[in-house]
C-alpha cells in the first residue's frame, strides 16, 4: 500500500521479478503548498512463502518527479 502524508493513496501490486516496475501518478494528483513537505510510505501488506529464503526483499525504490514546474 502506498500512503501519501499518512493517507492511503494506492494499492500497488508487484510482480515477482527483479526487473524494474513502474507506476505513474497522474500529474497534479498530489499537490503541496510551496515549501511544504510531502511524505511517502510503502507498506508490504501481503507476502507468500518462498522456496529458499524466509525474508522479504525489495531491491530499491526510486521516486522520479520528472519535469515538475516551479510555481511562483
Amino acid at each position: 500500500m502506498m500512503y501519501v502524508n499518512d493517507q492511503p493513496y494506492a494499492r500497488l501490486e508487484l510482480e515477482d521479478t527483479i526487473n524494474p516496475q513502474y507506476f505513474t501518478i497522474p500529474q497534479g494528483d498530489i499537490r503541496v503548498a510551496n515549501g511544504e513537505e510531502v511524505t511517502f510510505k510503502f507498506v508490504i501488506e501481503e507476502v507468500y512463502p518462498g522456496t529458499v529464503y524466509e525474508d522479504t526483499c525489495i531491491t530499491g525504490i526510486v521516486v522520479d518527479f520528472g519535469n515538475v514546474p516551479e510555481e511562483h
